[in-house]
């Protein structure tokens, strides 16, 4: 401001239009009592943005009580502001994130009692899921909630399913995925590599699985393919569970991409292809 253009009531051109009438109330009640006030507010900085202050203003008295002078001082306290909405905004997502993930543990444990015939083998797999949820958002932890490496998440998903060395050939670039992705790609992946090693080539010594995922600069996609070979002829499935739904429908929600499950008799084969711009790249 001009030297001089802040005497009277100058000054409050210099504060935020939001802020206004709250510095104004709270300046008359300190001038009306004779008692010190502060307040936060945004001032206007040299460089034309507001920035936060913390406004203080004490009255200084004579002997008889009367108030002949005050003194006001603003410090920048913008950082701080920032930082604790910073902070609330995170602890609003991550209140958002730990409901979606009750939802999603309530819902796997739900379907997995739905098709119940054996509880001990039940219990087995509601604890393999949840470790892999578990995982995964270890993952995401090293991001702070806000993506994960598809190459280290699937690293994470198979490792529990490692038993030799040439079992998985993993190829890929290292995309980075959002949180929902993360979550429904690990479980995709966990329950892949579950069937296989009881039903497809990975119950063969000599079977294997490739993983592959590119993208499709031509069709605009992200192509994400499991493939396994030399595992026992595969027949097509009387009955969908829900292992396959998970796979087929859910992951592909999430990716707001399509999936498709192919029973080949040379290898089982799963294809998920979703668009460019909803992977976090």
């Amino acid at each position: 401001m001009e030297p001089g253009s802040g005497i009277s009531s100058g000054w409050q051109n210099a504060i935020h239009p939001d802020d206004f009438e709250r510095v104004a109330d709270t300046w008359l009640a300190g001038l009306t009592t004779g008692k010190p006030c502060e307040n936060e507010h945004r001032l206007k900085h040299y460089s034309g943005e507001y920035r936060w202050v913390l406004t203080r203003a004490q009255p200084a008295q004579s002997s008889d009580g009367t108030i002949f002078q005050w003194t006001g001082t603003s410090t920048d306290i913008h950082s701080l502001k920032t930082n604790e909405r910073q902070k609330h905004l995170l602890l609003d997502e991550m209140e958002h994130r730990l409901k979606n993930l009750f939802t999603l543990i309530q819902s796997l444990v739900g379907q997995a009692l739905l098709h119940a015939d054996d509880l001990v083998a039940v219990k087995a797999s509601i604890h393999a899921r949840i470790v892999v949820i578990g995982e995964a958002n270890a993952e995401l932890l090293n991001d702070e909630w806000r993506s994960s490496s598809i190459t280290s998440l699937t690293e994470r998903a198979l490792s529990p399913h490692r038993k030799g060395t040439g079992q998985f050939e993993i190829s890929g670039p290292d995309f980075r995925l959002k949180p929902q992705q993360t979550l429904a790609l690990s479980l995709a992946i966990n329950l892949l590599a579950t069937n296989a090693i009881k039903y497809g080539s990975l119950s063969q010594a000599r079977g294997k699985v490739m993983i592959v995922w590119h993208r499709n600069e031509n069709k605009g996609l992200f192509e994400f393919i499991w493939r396994e070979r030399g595992g026992p002829q595969v027949h097509y499935p009387t009955k969908s569970g829900f292992g396959s739904q998970m796979i087929e429908r859910v992951l592909a929600s999430y990716f707001g991409g399509s999936s498709v499950l192919n029973f080949e008799p040379e290898g089982f084969e799963f294809k998920m292809s979703a668009p460019l711009n909803r992977i976090q790249i």
